[in-house]
């Protein structure tokens, strides 16, 4: 329980999260975001984006610089 941050380079995990908010603040290079107008995934470059959402639970996996997460409830911030 409590906050988490996943740098470039964070070891391998999997855990399951409460009810919170996600902050998710992009960095320098490509990243993949989800267009809720069109429904598709496109790519983006800009550095310093940030998204904050509420969710109910879920589950965050890091692995190899990437992270999935799996949600359920999920709000803008």
């Amino acid at each position: 329980m409590g906050q988490f941050q996943v740098l470039k380079n964070h070891a391998p995990i999997v855990s399951s999260l409460d009810e919170g908010v996600i902050t998710i603040l992009t960095a320098e290079g490509e990243h993949e975001v989800y267009d809720e107008e069109s429904g598709a995934i496109k790519t983006e470059t800009q550095s310093g984006k940030e998204y904050l959402f509420k969710i109910q639970k879920g589950f965050i996996e890091v692995l190899k610089n990437e992270i999935s997460l799996l949600v359920q409830g999920v709000n803008q911030a």
